[in-house]
């Protein structure tokens, strides 16, 4: 095809896109240049790469060989990241964490490109909404963490806009299984915006049937694949967190969660004005029968409530949905769907949640006792991963680790591990459940008895704990534990310890 005929066809169909495309390729060449693109602040992904890195070597979607425990959130980006880095490996060496990253740009990309489709606005507030999202304070540490976070977003925008077309089947399955929680929500959502257009006579009661069906496949098709592939449907990390969130949000009163809230997630405000702000868009996309940035702002008033209600916090990874809101607004202004007062709104809610959540991240990474300043400082400084990375490599391979933190260290080290808290090891659960070791409890619900019980099940040969942990103090003033374990290596955050005799600990 000559040029000039190739630019007539992008003309013709859709330049928006084409400028995109090239906006995307020149920030990621700028990436590769002034970050190294291998540089990490999240442990999370680093579970799922391990994941991904056993199923590749032959070990299956495991975690340690031989077990299979559903203890990733997200099995479907795993399996997605391990063919993928067959496949580009083949052409050019990369690893598991810039894979994602990149994964996570194309996938950020094209959740932009599915509003612009959605809304018809024009080349330049495109590239203003590109520029706005990619260097959003609330976006930039989730897009370049290697979290599954962007293609969880991908295909929920994409089932959003085809939400009464057959292919929104496909997508509520794939939504599932990247994530069981998002899945969820979307389901409530889509069920609710079909029973609030029942009620005011829009369809009949035989759509909102097939909206249930649609529902009840997506949920048999995520049943039997993650039984296939784990013998169970229920995430390990939701049963292991159930038990250690006991006594620090799910039993607490209302007064205690709210206190919990502050303390452990990011500021409450930065989702209730969420809540109420959503509530008014939503009466005025009902009058403009705006499906999409109507489901939109469902999906996002119960993502809220399950957030603060049972978490007890906002997670970082609700944060990307945020900014999408208001490009969404800003689109839906432009085009005439919502008026000023919408606009000034969302503009004041974004200013608000970037504030708040650059504000309380730079008070807690600059407390003295506090080494895990990882966003505003360069990646390559990050202290956390940068300890882990060097305990990894000091392990020996056949060495059994008992530790919390249980992605950089698992990943690097390729030895067993064994989680105390019960996100990958089914055998910690029945411990954290033990109610005589509750009153002394002083992190969620772990405890120092809790801590040595496993060590003398267990015997590990390397005890990984952080400083930080109340019950870390308990544990070092065991006599028992002192005649055992010597400590091997203590940095600013980690504190890791050796095996050194077999005497029983009592």
């Amino acid at each position: 095809m000559r040029p000039n005929n190739l630019f007539n066809y992008i003309k013709k169909h859709d330049l928006r896109l084409f400028y995109l495309f090239l906006i995307f390729v020149g920030l990621l060449l700028l990436y590769y240049m002034v970050f190294e693109i291998n540089s990490f602040h999240y442990d999370d992904p680093f579970i799922t790469y391990r994941y991904a890195k056993n199923l590749n070597s032959g070990l299956g979607l495991v975690y340690n060989r031989g077990e299979k425990v559903f203890g990733t959130s997200t099995p479907l980006y795993a399996i997605i990241l391990a063919i993928l880095y067959k496949i580009v490996n083949v052409f050019i060496r990369i690893d598991y964490h810039s894979l994602s990253q990149i994964i996570s740009l194309f996938c950020f990309s094209g959740a932009l490109i599915v509003l612009i489709e959605v809304t018809g606005v024009g080349i330049l507030e495109s590239i203003a909404f590109f520029l706005l999202l990619l260097f959003s304070p609330v976006n930039f540490n989730v897009l370049f963490s290697g979290m599954e976070t962007f293609t969880v977003l991908l295909f929920l925008l994409l089932f959003l806009k085809k939400i009464d077309n057959q292919k929104a089947l496909i997508y509520l399955i794939i939504i599932f299984l990247l994530r069981l929680d998002i899945g969820i929500i979307a389901s409530i959502s889509f069920f609710t915006f079909y029973l609030f257009q029942l009620i005011l006579g829009q369809i009949n009661f035989k759509r909102l049937i097939k909206s249930l069906i649609v529902i009840a496949l997506a949920v048999l098709a995520y049943t039997f694949f993650t039984l296939i592939l784990f013998k169970t449907f229920i995430p390990q990390t939701i049963i292991a967190k159930t038990v250690i969130y006991t006594h620090s949000g799910f039993s607490q009163s209302f007064g205690e969660r709210v206190n919990y809230v502050i303390r452990m997630g990011f500021p409450i405000f930065v989702s209730l004005p969420m809540l109420l702000f959503g509530l008014f868009i939503v009466y005025s996309l009902i009058k403009k029968r705006n499906v999409f940035g109507l489901q939109y702002f469902l999906f996002l008033t119960f993502y809220s409530l399950f957030q603060v209600s049972l978490i007890g916090a906002i997670q970082h990874w609700y944060l990307p949905y945020l900014p999408f809101l208001l490009v969404l607004i800003t689109a839906l202004y432009i085009k005439n769907v919502l008026n000023k007062k919408n606009l000034i709104l969302s503009v004041v809610l974004f200013i608000i949640i970037s504030l708040g959540i650059s504000s309380y991240m730079f008070l807690r990474n600059n407390r003295s006792n506090n080494p895990n300043k990882i966003y505003f400082k360069s990646f390559k400084n990050n202290l956390f991963s940068d300890e882990l990375f060097m305990v990894a490599r000091m392990i020996p391979v056949n060495s059994k680790i008992f530790c919390a933190d249980i992605g950089v260290l698992g990943f690097f080290s390729n030895a067993y591990i064994y989680d105390y808290a019960g996100l990958v090891s089914k055998k910690a659960v029945p411990y954290n459940k033990k109610k005589k070791f509750y009153n002394k409890s002083q992190s969620y619900n772990i405890s120092d008895e809790m801590i040595l019980a496993q060590i003398d099940s267990e015997k590990p040969d390397i005890i990984v704990l952080r400083k930080d942990y109340p019950f870390v103090e308990g544990i070092l003033k065991d006599i028992q534990f002192r005649l055992i374990y010597k400590t091997y290596f203590s940095g600013q955050r980690e504190i890791v310890f050796r095996r050194i005799a077999e005497i029983k600990i009592k």
